[in-house]
């Protein structure tokens, strides 16, 4: 469970960020402050908040600041999340930076964004749970429509579970045209969606009995067709948040959309795999998809797997690579006979099949990242050493 301490001599703010906080299934306990400690008390401090993630307000930036650099010289290393309102200018970021803070949150404070933040300095402290570490999201984004990401997904999760012997979880966040309880065959009445309705109360008792499971892989499955209303952000981030805490890898299969909930699971996933055909519509769809990651601000290593390869009509791996200005990272076969037969079976891929073994090699590069090591290797702007709540294009306010 996650410890946290918050900082603000201002009500509103403090108790806002309070509210946007409870709920959230891995919090273990919110330790407030109404004002700025002093800073000869700030090891005391440190000492009562040891193993906490601190949200610090920069409502009087001077003071706030000093109080952030006495943590960055404490023995327990403290970084915390800035919060401002209104969002920081450009010279405050680089005092931040000067003391080691990458994590800002500006209003309105929402929880998809609070939680968000919270996790990655959570995985980024290497925080232990009572699971262990905090479980690594994969998310599966397909191109377009029919590029094959959830029988991908659905295969490299059940590979990832046989690899680890750990708990693995395959989700199903397609939740208008899911299909992964039809493709394992899940009978159970329940689905995502039940997780999704029940965001803000799930526990051991209600999840084990929303997910199914098929050959050591757990499945929180497809929703129904016909959904009543539509569920918020925070709901899919609450459902993320819990699972993280039981399951050493999540994979996730999303539906491409685009939408609030898939960029922020995008944002906290370990890396993302955007599956794509060598057809020109597709390869057009994955263009403007890693245009929309850019302009979100959304630096979570991606890798590109071609589908169908050596079907008529596809671009040569080389053409693609020149159109989409990426290396291809994987390449499947097309595999007109494993494919039905899996469905039929209601099994993931798997075996000896040249689609199969492609599929194992996915798996084994998700279960060896364990350690968290993988990061983008470009160079970034300066703006996105920050991970920044909503309000990134107000940046550049007074000096």
């Amino acid at each position: 469970m996650i410890k946290l301490a918050v900082v603000s001599p201002n009500p509103q703010t403090l108790d806002a960020l309070c509210d946007a906080l409870s709920g959230i299934a891995a919090l273990d306990g919110i330790l407030q402050l109404s004002q700025y400690p002093e800073l000869d008390q700030i090891d005391q401090l440190a000492e009562a908040s040891a193993g906490s993630i601190l949200l610090l307000d920069f409502a009087e930036f001077s003071l706030a600041l000093k109080i952030a650099k006495a943590f960055d010289r404490s023995s327990h290393e403290i970084k915390p999340i800035a919060v401002f309102s209104p969002a920081p200018s450009r010279d405050h970021l680089m005092k931040l930076m000067q003391v080691g803070i990458r994590e800002i949150l500006v209003p309105p404070f929402g929880r998809t964004e609070i939680c968000g933040a919270v996790m990655r300095m959570a995985e980024k402290a290497g925080r232990v749970s009572e699971a262990g570490m905090l479980g690594e999201i994969h998310a599966f984004l397909p191109a377009k429509p029919g590029a094959g990401a959830t029988t991908v997904c659905t295969s490299v999760a059940a590979a990832v579970a046989r690899l680890t012997n750990r708990r693995t979880l395959l989700l199903d966040f397609d939740i208008k045209l899911g299909v992964t309880s039809f493709l394992l065959k899940l009978n159970g009445t329940h689905s995502v969606a039940d997780a999704l309705k029940g965001s803000q109360w799930l526990g051991d008792d209600l999840w084990d009995k929303l997910v199914g499971q098929r050959e050591g892989l757990e499945i929180l499955g497809s929703a129904p067709s016909q959904i009543v209303h539509p569920f918020a952000p925070a709901d899919y981030s609450a459902v993320l948040t819990y699972a993280q805490q039981i399951y050493s890898a999540i994979c996730v299969d999303l539906p491409g959309s685009m939408e609030e909930y898939e960029i922020d699971t995008l944002r906290r996933a370990a890396r993302i795999y955007l599956v794509c055909t060598g057809d020109m519509t597709a390869l057009h769809m994955a263009q403007r998809k890693m245009a929309l990651l850019k302009e979100q601000g959304v630096l979570t290593p991606l890798s590109v797997i071609l589908n169908f390869v050596g079907k008529r009509g596809s671009l040569s791996v080389t053409d693609i690579e020149e159109i989409l200005q990426m290396s291809v990272r994987f390449t499947l076969p097309g595999d007109e006979t494993t494919v039905p037969e899996s469905v039929k079976q209601g099994i993931a891929i798997s075996g000896r099949s040249p689609l199969a073994t492609r599929l194992q090699e996915i798996a084994e590069k998700i279960a060896a990242a364990s350690d968290k090591s993988i990061k983008p290797t470009r160079v970034k702007k300066f703006v996105e050493f920050f991970s920044v709540s909503r309000a990134r294009t107000k940046f550049g306010g007074s000096q």
